[in-house]
């Protein structure tokens, strides 16, 4: 799966004639996506604007623990690292 790489910023929508609208956008102004404020509320928004920079620590972390001979789901992983999979699987359309 295709990602748009980050980082992503969160900016008042400009377009819009009405408060309360975001625009996530890529670091160089590209616009990513609008959020219009009855889909979601500012705090949302700044969750999906640090969305890419989530991904890639997740998948650092992943990378990390295997480098040390740890396996993915193995006896001695920490819960932690159970979940960080599942996001990944989300994120990559593998789940729901």
């Amino acid at each position: 799966m295709e990602f748009t790489k980050g980082p992503w910023v969160k900016t008042k929508c400009e377009s819009r004639d009405h408060d309360g609208s975001f625009d996530i956008r890529h670091k160089d102004g590209e616009l990513i996506f609008c959020i219009e404020p009855w889909v979601t509320n500012e705090g949302d928004a700044h969750l999906i604007a640090a969305a890419p920079e989530m991904y890639e620590a997740l998948e650092e972390t992943v990378r990390e623990w295997e480098s040390r001979g740890q396996e993915k789901y193995g006896l001695g992983a920490p819960a932690s690292m159970f979940k960080v999979q599942a996001a990944l699987a989300k994120a990559k359309g593998e789940v729901e």
